[in-house]
């Protein structure tokens, strides 16, 4: 998106332009297509595109053609979630998608990352406008209008985010994306404005030291924040993960060794609580790409104790797979008592009674 959106508007020839607006409608069709919470992201790619129809970078079929694709494949996307999330009223964790309450959790229970982040961008938004109301006779109305606009949705899309997860970000998980990405974002757009206006008034020099002093002071921010502990926290996660890799890897090969030695013998999932759900799903994919045919049926050992209502309704639905298979999976009451099974332990024991695997995940 960021590339398409520099060649639309200040690409030198029209064949560039009308790529870059190509560029900017794929990259935000990939987006959007990518995780619901991005669906927003549609309201800028045709923000940016209404401008450079505005300021005559793009013709208006162009624009157009650009505009209603976005929207189509975007009203799609939000037709499929919205239609769910009023069906059953619930996310997947089982919160209330009501409006009104996930507003009311974000403001009980939002962090003080969230809350500072917040009433910075709004303060900086304040200080830009003022700035732009003070050279506002050097600056275009679209660059004043795209400047402001894109600052604006950059705080909205934050605020969604949090509003998405009831305020509990940052989590530490791949759920902080983007909303993590947006400051950065936020203050890279300011800092690349200020150099490219100065650029423009043949300041070269002086854009070149502001550049990188910004650069400069963004590493220090970093690394005074815990840059340097996250970098090296994150290089032990890694070595940790492939630990888990390879130990998987040679699980599962010996679980395939023995199947393969007699196809008809059974192979038992056994589920640990709710945890164990995509487990499940992964292991039988694995099993299945190695072209065995044995009957693959989950047995589920439900946790003690509940871990909430998004647990719950996994155990239901591991519970399903048992009593009635479907999905390529067999009933365990059809799965004869033969001492030839195979028993794989997800996060748990085996079957003694079976020859015995352990898969940790």
């Amino acid at each position: 998106m960021m590339l398409g959106s520099h060649e639309l508007f200040f690409a030198p020839s029209v064949l560039r332009r009308n790529l870059g607006c190509t560029v900017l409608t794929v990259g935000t069709l990939v987006i959007i297509g990518t995780k619901e919470t991005l669906l927003p992201a549609v309201f800028l790619a045709l923000f940016f595109v209404a401008l450079a129809v505005i300021d005559r970078r793009l013709t208006v079929l162009f624009g157009l053609v650009s505009g209603v694709t976005m929207l189509l494949f975007s009203s799609i996307i939000a037709w499929a979630i919205f239609s769910q999330l009023a069906t059953v009223g619930a996310d997947i964790y089982g919160n209330s998608v009501s409006p009104a309450v996930r507003l009311k959790a974000t403001l009980a229970s939002m962090r003080t990352f969230g809350t500072v982040v917040i009433c910075i961008a709004v303060l900086t938004i304040a200080v830009v406008a003022r700035l732009i109301w003070r050279y506002r006779k050097r600056l275009s109305k679209v660059e004043i209008v795209g400047g402001l606009g894109t600052l604006c949705f950059t705080l909205g899309l934050f605020i969604s985010q949090e509003i998405s997860y009831s305020g509990a970000l940052p989590t530490g998980t791949r759920y902080d994306f983007p909303a993590m990405l947006l400051p950065i974002f936020s203050v890279c757009f300011i800092a690349c404005g200020v150099s490219l206006r100065l650029r423009e008034t043949g300041r070269e020099t002086s854009a070149d030291g502001r550049a990188l002093f910004f650069a400069a002071a963004v590493v220090t921010i970093f690394l005074s924040v815990g840059g340097i502990r996250g970098a090296a926290k994150f290089v032990d996660d890694v070595e940790a993960n492939i630990v888990r890799t390879k130990e998987f890897s040679v699980e599962i090969a010996a679980i395939v060794s023995r199947a393969r030695t007699n196809p008809a013998a059974p192979i038992i999932l056994e589920a640990y609580g709710g945890e164990a759900y995509e487990p499940v799903y992964s292991l039988q994919r694995y099993l299945l790409s190695e072209g065995l045919q044995n009957p693959i049926a989950v047995r589920l050992h439900p946790d003690e104790r509940s871990s909430g209502p998004l647990y719950e309704n996994l155990e239901r639905s591991l519970r399903t797979l048992q009593d009635t298979g479907g999905r390529s999976f067999t009933r365990l009451a059809d799965v004869p008592a033969v001492a030839a099974c195979l028993s794989i332990g997800i996060n748990g024991d085996a079957d003694t009674r079976c020859y015995g695997f352990k898969v940790r995940t």
